[in-house]
């Protein structure tokens, strides 16, 4: 904002308002509104420098700091020389890079001029090419830090071409950090703290050569981590939305471990604020919206409804199938021949289901983290084409020893399995129906018909296909995170902090505030930022007194009462008794 000149002579002090930090007025007299004094640094060159540009003829620009037809691998590649940087400290080697300008990159003593008010255009975007994730993850320490990754491993774009072309080639990173961030650039040199798990970089390699992708952006190597200048990790913080919002390319990494046809774990991904801001920022342009498809394991599920593809099976047979088979057949007895109760339907495919690794942990994810990132039409379409297809597998390559046992229980293998396909369909088909109509009903229906008689070979293998048109479908569908006011206001006043969880408090305000076009802000002026998010959300109630005062209330309290509070009122409206500190139930 900037007021007229009669304005600040009636102004004392200094106005927050003109930039992100404190001028005084004195200052806006002396250097003219919006310019800075120029500080002096002398520039140094990084452990990973090439010699210095010294051409000065093939800049085209003598306002650009990087000439334009010089190759990225020619020149310094680190932070540009408007990087904010005091005088009066010594500049740390390891944690802040400089661009020497070609016309004074001849004389080493010459004196860089750096603005300390820096745009966010003005400093160039770095990304890692492809090629060479796999050699970093090879050297001693992992895949390095901002601060020390070569200068080889990434090119340097600039930030309006990357707006504007260079997304085409790049994606993001989404992903949850294996470990704590290091506390210390020192630490960072450790092995055992490196962050970056070495599964993610070779799922998200290989992701990025099928879909042709020459640059990733990840925040570890392309953000800075330990600078001497916490502007710099700010100004990445707060345009890192640009990246996951344009990028083409847009990689979840969600998982616990190694991701193989055979197994695969979820982790906490979902639960955290900064993971759930970047998906935020994806999901704000229909264009770009992400869908179910983002968060499984491609890797393991390619070619699963495929009927020449077979399922690796657990190894051995259960020896609980038998103690199983016996509560089943008592389950059918109680159902009088008619369609499974869903109690006996649940615990027959967890049994079956358990046969199949791949099958098994994709359920566990369904019911577990993904509940809260899919639509309910989603995930009950693909809970229920997963059942069908390991009853499908057990129908075209049966084991004979499943079958002796089915048969010792007294029930004929394949009149079960085609009620067991029913039972199955007639769930799955009803709980979609209950749901907001989408082009998936359709698909049901063919699934149905085709899986009523699921008990011979040739069944179950023309069954795959309507199937495999259901799974397809559910897996393009949009997620149902969608930021708006009405999410902001369920954020604030119960979700930070309880259904997602970050390193510190602050950090769930700074995770998400951009997504509301708010002013930038800087860690310190957490009070303020909430109370821009509280007007933002709308929250009249968390201002004043009103009928909704001890909301407010909720939020007042420490962390640890917070929490025990939260779980008093879950547990009285799930109609249960769950222990709290003593100090909330006072």
């Amino acid at each position: 904002h900037f007021f007229p000149c009669h304005q600040f002579k009636q102004m004392a002090g200094c106005c927050p308002c003109l930039f992100a930090r404190k001028i005084k007025v004195g200052e806006l007299a002396t250097k003219g509104l919006g310019e800075e004094a120029p500080s002096k640094v002398s520039p140094k060159q990084t452990p990973h420098a090439p010699s210095p540009v010294t051409n000065p003829s093939s800049q085209k620009d003598s306002n650009c700091p990087v000439p334009a037809n010089t190759s990225p691998k020619s020149i310094e590649k680190a932070v540009s020389t408007s990087e904010a940087i005091s005088a009066s400290k010594e500049v740390p080697r390891n944690e802040v890079h400089v661009i020497e300008h070609p016309q004074t990159a001849s004389k080493p003593e010459t004196e860089v001029v750096q603005s300390k008010v820096k745009k966010a255009s003005s400093v160039p975007v770095r990304m890692l090419n492809v090629k060479t994730c796999l050699e970093l993850l090879a050297m001693p320490g992992g895949i390095p830090c901002f601060e020390d990754t070569p200068t080889y491993a990434y090119d340097e774009i600039d930030f309006d071409d990357f707006m504007e072309n260079a997304w085409k080639d790049c994606a993001v990173i989404s992903w949850r950090w294996a470990k704590p961030k290091p506390r210390t650039y020192e630490d960072a040199q450790d092995p055992s703290k490196n962050p970056v798990p070495a599964d993610m970089v070779h799922y998200v390699v290989e992701l990025a050569t099928r879909d042709k992708i020459r640059y990733v952006w990840l925040d570890w190597s392309c953000a800075p981590q330990y600078p001497a200048d916490l502007d710099a990790t700010m100004r990445e913080i707060n345009r890192s939305g640009h990246y996951y919002a344009r990028a083409r390319g847009f990689y979840v990494w969600c998982f616990a471990g190694p991701v193989t046809r055979s197994s695969f774990t979820y982790n906490d991904y979902v639960f955290r604020a900064w993971t759930l801001a970047e998906r935020l920022h994806r999901t704000r342009d229909p264009a770009t919206a992400l869908v179910t498809s983002d968060f499984l394991p491609t890797v393991a599920l390619d070619g699963v409804f495929n009927a020449s593809a077979q399922l690796e099976r657990a190894p051995g047979l259960s020896w609980a199938w038998g103690r199983a088979m016996a509560e089943i057949n008592m389950a059918i007895v109680e159902c009088m021949g008619g369609p499974l109760t869903p109690a006996a339907l649940n615990f027959i495919t967890g049994k079956v289901m358990s046969r199949y690794p791949v099958l098994e942990a994709m359920l566990r994810g369904l019911d577990g983290p993904l509940r809260s990132v899919l639509k309910p039409e989603a995930r009950a379409a693909m809970v229920m084409c997963l059942h069908l297809r390991g009853l499908a597998e057990w129908v075209m390559r049966p084991e004979e020893g499943l079958d002796d046992m089915t048969r010792a229980s007294g029930l004929d293998p394949e009149d079960f399995k085609m009620r067991f396909g029913v039972s199955i369909a007639n769930a799955g088909k009803q709980t979609i129906n209950n749901l907001e109509r989408t082009p998936i009903h359709g698909l049901v229906e063919d699934v149905y018909i085709a899986c009523i008689c699921l008990s011979t070979p040739d069944a179950a293998a023309a069954a795959l296909p309507p199937l495999a048109a259901l799974w397809s479908a559910a897996a393009s569908t949009r997620t149902a995170e969608e930021p708006g006011q009405a999410w902001l206001r369920r954020y604030l006043v119960w979700d930070a902090g309880r259904a997602y969880q970050a390193h510190s408090r602050p950090d769930l305000f700074f995770a998400v505030y951009k997504l509301f076009g708010l002013a930038d802000h800087r860690y310190g002026e957490e009070e303020a930022l909430y109370h821009e998010l509280v007007q933002a959300a709308d929250l009249r109630h968390l201002r004043a007194r009103g009928p909704y005062a001890w909301l407010r209330e909720v939020v007042a309290v420490g962390p640890d009462d917070c929490g025990g509070l939260a779980c008093q009122i879950v547990g009285a409206r799930n109609g249960r008794k769950v222990a709290a500190p003593a100090a909330c139930l006072e």
